[in-house]
């Protein structure tokens, strides 16, 4: 439908407008051109041709920047391709010349918009992404095309679609030789924009390197075949890293169709003839000592019997009186067990109150509200508790679940990434807490980075620990593999399961030193409390005219040291 571009009255088939009558015919031409090459864009954007789109929908509004439906087409391809800038200038620019014109229309700008001001996780990683992507320019420039790369696999993990940054991903590739992997992400980006002239023009001076890498290793293992050598019907040449053995159409006598070899059946009647003299010569012999062992056994069995019968009396007396321990011990620990859990439920309610009081002071999700929320661990706090807990909880949770996770996990990130001495205590305390508030199963996209810097924040403060410390921080270790082996385990194709994977090396490596250690400090103390017990044996056989009283004195004040020594035995 065309309105005269003087009055705004809409147009019939006549070349003049019915209410000012305007000549419309050359402004018709143009509309029907502009229309024509949005048409154009639509049908390249919908086979994945988005350079050749971008090119259409640009004609198309050059001749007519009033087309809305075009100028939207077009923010949605720069979208697509990762221009996120570019597409939300053009839907604001559509939403202002809407809201401007005689007539208003339902702008689809308008719902673009509002989603991405209302999502503010995609925001945060558009932000990131661009950042990042930036960085890695620059690191680019200055010739750091290995930080480079590291950037821009966390640009295309935050925003997979960015066009440009996964086409820098591949120059860096072609730039370190790594023909390979540069192939492979030219091959996503032709996925992504099938007519792209750079990701093209990339890609096949890639597979020309490849063809011609294969044509030489082809070549190579050729002339080694040839140049192989031939003894005794046997050929031998290298391919690579290997030795190839080939006959050379050789035949052998008995195997190839030439008869069985007379050597052969002479060997087949003499193990007859030996198994024959096994079975009646030696066998009943054998047999006989077998039958005499066996008696032999069943006597001593006998004997030992008529013993043991003797102490089972005292062995059950023993066992009633060590279960009654057990039953007294069992009901100790018990008790222990409910009184700590009864202190930890009230530690959690306070913990969810001092929450709540914060968000009544401040319910605009201050610092304090996420500080006095991050105090609480949703996976514990409502057990036992009654149904207006669990709704305040709950409450609270949905408030406060994402302003802690994205506080806590940039945190941890942003202090684990600083230059210079880090703080692993203070790392691992923002990674758990941000940990303790993911959602399961819908897991945020840096879940998989903070995973590995949690690990390796274990590993690098149990490291950095004196011995002192360290026996405070004995679990560490266990915490870095548990949390190692889960990106091993579930995220094998991330760009951190290399990674973990080493680190879990070293950190197996390094409580085994821990163990042997314990285990050679443990064997030092024994033979000191077995080289004291000889002495004190020695001095009491020299010194046998002593009174009664003199030895009770000696035994009294060894056994303080005997504890003592056994104390820090325990210690090491």
């Amino acid at each position: 439908m065309l309105y005269c571009y003087q009055c705004g009255c809409e147009l019939t088939s006549s070349d003049h407008c019915p209410n000012c009558g305007a000549d419309v015919r050359q402004y018709k031409e143009i509309m029907v051109t502009s229309n024509l090459l949005y048409n154009e864009g639509l049908d390249k954007a919908r086979v994945r041709d988005l350079s050749g789109a971008i090119a259409s929908l640009k004609q198309s509004l050059w001749y007519n920047k009033y087309n809305l439906d075009a100028r939207n087409v077009l923010g949605l391809c720069y979208f697509e391709v990762g221009e996120t800038v570019s597409a939300l200038a053009e839907w604001v620019i559509s939403k202002n010349l809407n809201d401007q014109g005689l007539h208003v229309k339902n702008n689809p700008a308008e719902k673009y918009l509002t989603e991405f001001q209302n999502d503010k996780q995609t925001r945060t990683q558009v932000s990131e992404a661009v950042t990042r992507y930036n960085n890695a320019l620059d690191s680019c420039n200055a010739g750091n095309v290995d930080v480079a790369a590291l950037q821009l696999k966390k640009v295309l993990a935050l925003n997979p679609h960015f066009l440009r940054a996964r086409q820098l991903l591949a120059l860096v590739y072609i730039e370190r030789k790594d023909w390979k992997k540069a192939e492979r992400e030219l091959v996503k980006c032709v996925r992504l924009d099938v007519s792209n002239t750079t990701s093209l023009r990339y890609l096949d001076e890639v597979q020309g390197h490849l063809s011609h890498q294969q044509g030489d290793e082809r070549k190579k293992n050729g002339d080694a075949k040839a140049a192989g050598t031939v003894k005794n019907g046997v050929r031998t040449y290298r391919e690579g890293n290997e030795t190839i053995i080939e006959p050379v159409g050789s035949k052998k006598p008995g195997i190839d169709g030439f008869g069985v070899p007379t050597g052969l059946i002479g060997g087949l009647i003499g193990l007859v003839i030996g198994a024959a003299l096994v079975a009646f010569l030696v066998m009943p012999q054998r047999v006989q000592t077998v039958q005499n062992e066996a008696a032999n056994q069943v006597r001593s069995y006998s004997e030992e019997s008529s013993s043991k019968d003797a102490s089972v009396s005292d062995l059950q007396n023993q066992v009633t009186t060590l279960q009654s321990q057990v039953d007294s011990l069992n009901s100790q620990l018990s008790e222990a067990q409910n009184e700590e859990a009864s202190a930890e439920k009230s530690s959690g309610a306070d913990a969810l109150f001092a929450a709540a009081n914060a968000v009544i002071a401040t319910p605009d999700n201050t610092e304090d509200d996420i500080e006095a929320m991050a105090q609480v661990d949703p996976a514990t706090v409502t057990d036992g508790q009654s149904d207006a807990f669990v709704t305040l909880f709950n409450t609270l949770y949905t408030q406060l679940q994402d302003p802690v996770l994205e506080k806590y996990a940039w945190d941890g990130i942003n202090l684990y990434e600083a230059d210079g001495d880090k703080d692993y205590k203070t790392i691992i305390n923002d990674l758990e807490i941000a940990n303790r508030f993911e959602i399961k199963d819908s897991y945020s996209m840096t879940y998989v980075e903070r995973l590995y810097y949690l690990g390796d924040s274990y590993y690098q403060a149990y490291l950095a620990a004196s011995e002192s410390e360290r026996a405070d921080m004995s679990d560490y270790l266990d915490k870095a593999v548990t949390v190692l082996t889960r990106i091993t385990d579930n995220y094998k194709d991330s760009d951190y399961a290399q990674q973990a994977s080493a680190r879990l090396q070293d950190v197996e490596s390094l409580k085994a030193s821990e163990n042997v250690g314990t285990a050679e400090s443990s064997s030092g103390s024994s033979s000191s409390e077995s080289s004291s017990a000889d002495s004190a044996s020695s001095a009491g056989s020299s010194d046998a005219s002593s009174d009664a009283s003199s030895a009770a004195s000696s035994s009294s004040s060894a056994a303080p040291a005997s504890d003592q020594s056994a104390e820090q035995s325990n210690a090491q």
